[in-house]
């Protein structure tokens, strides 16, 4: 697709039309993103941006990645994760998570926020966190931001 507003609401419309399951689309332009809290973003047209201090692969690898290599790396191991039980998938996810014993503050989307030591994840997605006052937290969303 060359160009839509968001790549996310072209898939739940697809979704709802009946596509099959694992549809994917690619745009080489996207005027209306939307992230998590209902962040908006545009990209430029034409797929080597980044936004400023984010990881890109043409500054990690050093090279221009074409779409079609990142897509066939990107199935093929989201193909082998759909493999896996869900208990399996979970002790995977925990053991390649760098937050874990880490000291952390996790922004809320209330304005609040949770510093401590992020302790485990549990099987529904909640990160544990123990404060410096002995008590544990159960969070199901927030900015995680890794202190020092």
């Amino acid at each position: 697709m060359a160009s839509t507003g968001s790549t996310n609401d072209d898939l739940l419309a697809a979704g709802r039309a009946g596509a099959p399951d694992k549809t994917v689309l690619i745009a080489d332009h996207q005027t209306a993103g939307k992230g998590r809290l209902d962040r908006r973003w545009e990209t430029p047209a034409n797929i080597g941006w980044a936004p400023e201090g984010a990881a890109s692969l043409l500054g990690e690898s050093g090279r221009r990645v074409s779409r079609e290599e990142v897509m066939a790396v990107m199935l093929s191991e989201l193909d082998e994760l759909l493999s896996l039980s869900p208990e399996q998938l979970h002790d995977r996810y925990r053991r390649r998570l760098s937050t874990l014993n880490r000291e952390v503050r996790v922004e809320l989307p209330n304005s609040t926020f949770v510093e401590g030591r992020a302790l485990d994840v549990e099987s529904d997605g909640r990160l544990v966190v123990l404060d410096s006052c002995g008590a544990t937290h159960r969070l199901d969303v927030g900015d995680i931001v890794h202190l020092r």
